[in-house]
């Protein structure tokens, strides 16, 4: 199931969330280190929660395998945040804790040396935590 079908599909029952305008919206790739290809995107709230509007991004996690007709529910959803100017990062050859990262999108320092957030695996979902250069 391509990570294409997954996300459309949820999007589709979930229209309060759309794609960020920018940058990497999504990544594959094995995140928690199960053998499965899992996907992640960083999407837009469209609908942000009353005095939230400054944390209308949420990141969400779906754990592979996955079923066939690409319905498939997060394994992990973040607290809204403030995620503007940010895009996702995957490197397959760190360690499963630094493996998906939201990074800024600076050129100039790089995706992995700029103030960014590591998703860890955690039990069967994700914790998200903010590093520092």
């Amino acid at each position: 199931m391509s990570a294409d079908k997954i996300l459309k599909t949820w999007l589709a029952k979930n229209p309060r969330y759309k794609f960020i305008p920018h940058g990497r919206a999504w990544v594959e790739g094995d995140l928690n280190g199960d053998g499965h290809v899992d996907v992640a995107a960083l999407l837009q709230d469209r609908q942000p929660a009353d005095g939230a509007s400054d944390r209308k991004h949420v990141v969400v996690v779906f754990n592979g395998p996955f079923s066939r007709n690409g319905d498939a529910a997060p394994a992990y959803m973040s607290s809204p945040e403030d995620f503007e100017g940010y895009q996702l990062a995957y490197d397959a050859k760190a360690s499963v804790d630094s493996r998906l990262r939201v990074t800024t999108m600076e050129p100039e320092e790089g995706p992995f040396l700029s103030p960014e957030f590591v998703l860890r695996p955690y039990r069967q979902s994700y914790a998200l935590h903010k590093r520092e250069k």
